[in-house]
């Protein structure tokens, strides 16, 4: 008997899978398709929301790392929340913690600064602050004062605006950290440009130049 004569007859065929295949399931399969895996359209969303999730951090080389364990806004257990979600990468728990952690401002503006740290570059809370009066609220580089604003992080492990955290290097006035980027935080470029300078300022400081 056919797939269309069973359907007809209300009958159904011999199948591969008899339950669900999603391992948060396992319901019986109850629809008449032989090739059926899934019970439902939203267990089969989910298991390839978990595929998908494991490509990605396989494709990143390393798994997420929640930076606290409870909700980064009230403290609160997130255990039952991330293991509901495919790869655990959950920081909040509810919506009003995560409204309230990105539109709640702080008064003073170096608390401010380490607010966006802790987003921007995964830092724990205070490690900006931390840092900074380490550094003597100066610049890693020049030493210019009450200018050291900027996260500095390698991008060979995070290439872009934000970090992981792991790759975090100094505080940087914005000049220091936007000339290192430009020089694709290369280190035999940075010293190949000081010898350029290097050379071109003795060249023109020397007597020749100067009577010519």
């Amino acid at each position: 008997m056919n797939l269309q004569r069973a359907r007809r007859a209300g009958q159904r065929l011999p199948r591969e899978h008899d339950f669900c295949v999603n391992p948060t399931c396992g319901t019986e399969i109850t629809h008449l398709r032989r090739d059926a895996k899934y019970c439902s359209r939203r267990c089969r969303n989910q298991v390839e929301a978990r595929k998908l999730a494991a490509a990605r951090e396989a494709k990143r080389g390393r798994p997420w790392v929640p930076t606290s364990t409870g909700c980064e806004t009230c403290g609160a257990d997130l255990t039952e929340r991330r293991a509901a979600r495919p790869n655990g990468a959950v920081r909040f728990c509810s919506d009003e913690c995560w409204k309230e952690a990105y539109y709640g401002r702080p008064e003073w503006p170096l608390e401010r600064r380490d607010y966006n740290a802790r987003f921007n570059f995964s830092l724990p809370p205070g490690r900006y602050i931390e840092m900074v009066q380490e550094q003597g609220n100066v610049c890693a580089i020049d030493g210019c004062p009450n200018e050291a604003i900027s996260v500095d992080h390698d991008h060979r492990c995070c290439d872009g605006a934000y970090s992981c955290g792991r790759c975090v290097r100094a505080i940087l006035c914005r000049t220091c950290n936007s000339g290192i980027g430009m020089l694709r935080d290369d280190p035999a470029l940075v010293r190949a440009a000081a010898e350029y300078l290097d050379h071109w300022d003795a060249r023109t400081r020397s007597p020749v130049a100067a009577d010519a």
